[in-house]
């Protein structure tokens, strides 16, 4: 696995980390809704690579981002 899909990877844990952070205090009704704001930042920064120049968009790095927080909700609501 190259460097920059390790740096999505740490980004998505990173942003998943934060999210939980927050949904401990506001007690969400689901765990699915930690994958939210993953998901809008991987989208958000593909899209973001997409309109700049000198900039590739790539699937790979957005599954990247949202592959390891997908699991570990997946793990979260099978435990629950």
């Amino acid at each position: 696995m190259d460097i920059d899909k390790r740096k999505h990877m740490m980004v998505g844990i990173v942003i998943f980390a934060m999210t939980i952070a927050v949904a401990l205090s506001i007690q969400l009704p689901s765990p699915l809704y930690l994958l939210i704001p993953v998901y809008a930042a991987a989208a958000g920064k593909e899209v973001y690579d997409y309109f700049t120049p000198n900039h590739a968009s790539e699937f790979a790095d957005f599954i990247a981002t949202v592959a390891v927080p997908t699991i570990l909700v997946i793990i979260i609501m099978v435990l629950l």
